[in-house]
């Protein structure tokens, strides 16, 4: 599961067939139970659906963009 960094470009990477965005934050802790269930999909479904994790912390501009 790739993490996106501020100088990714998040628009490009989601026009992209079929992509499961993880908006998360470090502190979270249903984002922690939620982690595990999407990594192990992310090992299973590489293949057909590209698995994104988003840090809210680093990436504010973003989540505020998308209402997250």
């Amino acid at each position: 599961m790739k993490i996106l960094s501020k100088d990714d470009n998040f628009k490009e990477i989601i026009n992209n067939d079929l992509v499961l965005v993880d908006f998360f934050a470090n502190w979270c802790g249903p984002c922690k139970m939620l982690g595990p269930v999407l990594e192990e999909l992310s090992g299973e479904m590489a293949d057909s659906v590209e698995f994104i994790k988003i840090d809210i912390d680093e990436n504010m501009e973003l989540a505020q963009e998308y209402n997250i």
